[in-house]
């Protein structure tokens, strides 16, 4: 009889099945912990419970609500309650995973704590309603280049998430608040990684931040015989080297322009914003070149080869290969490499001006002078998106002559900058006493027409 009694009882004095679940875990063992008294290690009984739950999300869809939250290390199985008819009852006792449905007819309150062999955490009620697909709205850093040992802040807001973690140089930040910052130390090159998840998707971003570390000369045994570079301790990028004269232009991984004479001594140093990937072209005494960012962008610029004076624009988007001149049609004489004067650089320069083809497929005609954006041209869809690694050529018939593919070569026709000798010459005169600051161009970029293309 009294099993008979016991069902009956149990069908007729709760509110609801729910709370017939049995929680097998309920058992829990006793927790010790060693101290050392007098000598002799002895055990102590101590309560020792996870962490509790960080947030708990809950998702309106139109059949039931859907539930995640953070998994804790220490949790072996969660517990989730459901607030029905003015009381918590059970409704799971034994999930191993971090999400749960339930359906919408009883309401959307619920709470969940994390258990192990030992106890179980305090409750968490639900603290995030999500409204909006996963969305990363913003990740950035204070800084993008800082000193060894200085602290950066990264910053991110994310929409639509259940779970925002950081990654920073392999080091793992979990369940991070959904609008947040973490300030970190940076001692050597920094990767940040944002990790948002939701609800059956998964974004994420990465950004990296550059650390200006002491540079250390290392010192070197000379030989009888010298060879300018093979001392100065740099890392140098190999095939972005230009000699001219009697001196060598030295780029390196960590960001720098270096001009060394014959005899191994630096004469100047130039810190640039990212690395120079290709060969620099020289014209009236000035190095043209582009830079790689470690965002992803790129930056043109020019240095006075006598001085290191710099003057850089940036692309917008990531440029490896080296620019190209679009020489003046009435000049007859090559550049002069090491001479300057007023002169020649508008003889010299006047209707000249430089090409440069980003990753993307867009291609910036600047002017010598300024670095201002002349025109702005872009290749067919089918070569864009496509990394253009090693330097442009341009024909005599004005072709932009490219590496499209690694056994195939395409030459685009670029058009005429335009004629009017006069106003050209005025325009010039007056770009070199004035600098522009609107570098872009209010129409879309014109489709460069394809006028040959070879295999090798």
């Amino acid at each position: 009889m009294k099993p008979a009694f016991l069902l009956i009882h149990c069908f007729t004095a709760v509110l609801s099945f729910y709370s017939c679940l049995v929680i097998a875990q309920q058992d829990f063992q006793q927790a010790y912990a060693p101290i050392n008294v007098s000598g002799i290690t002895i055990f102590v009984p101590i309560e020792l419970y996870p962490d509790t739950t960080t947030y708990l999300t809950i998702k309106e869809t139109p059949t039931e609500y859907w539930l995640q939250w953070t998994k804790n290390s220490d949790s072996k199985y969660y517990i989730i309650e459901h607030y029905i008819n003015g009381s918590w009852q059970l409704v799971a006792s034994n999930i191993t995973g971090n999400e749960y449905r339930a359906d919408k007819s009883l309401g959307n309150k619920f709470r969940v704590k994390g258990c192990h062999q030992y106890g179980c955490a305090g409750w968490t009620s639900i603290n995030n309603v999500n409204t909006s697909p996963l969305h990363i709205t913003s990740f950035s850093t204070n800084k993008s280049k800082v000193a060894q040992g200085e602290r950066v802040v990264v910053s991110w807001n994310v929409e639509g998430a259940s779970e925002v973690n950081l990654k920073v140089n392999g080091t793992h930040y979990k369940a991070l608040p959904f609008t947040g910052n973490k300030a970190i130390t940076a001692y050597d090159y920094s990767s940040f990684e944002l990790s948002a998840v939701g609800f059956g998707s998964t974004k994420k971003q990465k950004m990296a931040v550059v650390v200006d570390k002491p540079q250390v000369i290392k010192e070197v045994e000379l030989s009888g015989y010298l060879q300018p570079l093979m001392n100065l301790g740099l890392d140098i990028v190999e095939r972005a080297i230009v000699t001219s004269g009697n001196f060598t232009y030295v780029p390196t991984q960590d960001g720098f322009l270096h001009k060394v004479n014959n005899q191994s001594q630096i004469i100047w140093s130039k810190s640039l914003n990212g690395v120079m990937a290709n060969k620099p072209i020289i014209d009236n005494g000035y190095l043209y070149y582009s830079v790689s960012l470690i965002s992803g962008e790129g930056e043109i610029c020019k240095t006075y080869m006598h001085s290191a004076d710099t003057q850089c624009k940036s692309t917008g988007s990531e440029v490896i290969a080296s620019p190209v001149i679009k020489p003046n049609k009435n000049s007859t004489s090559p550049p002069d490499e090491q001479a300057f004067s007023i002169s020649n650089y508008f003889s010299g320069s006047l209707n000249s001006s430089l090409l440069s083809v980003s990753t993307t497929g867009l291609v910036n005609e600047y002017s010598l002078e300024t670095l201002t954006v002349k025109n702005q041209f872009i290749l067919p869809g089918d070569y864009r998106n496509n990394p253009i690694l090693s330097d442009a050529k341009l024909s005599k018939q004005n072709e932009l002559l490219l590496r499209t593919a690694p056994n195939q070569v395409t030459a685009f026709l670029i058009p005429s900058s335009g004629s009017g000798r006069g106003s050209e010459i005025f325009s010039s005169v007056q770009r070199f006493f004035t600098t522009s600051s609107d570098d872009t161009q209010n129409t879309e970029p014109q489709v460069l027409d394809i006028a040959w293309q070879k295999e090798l």
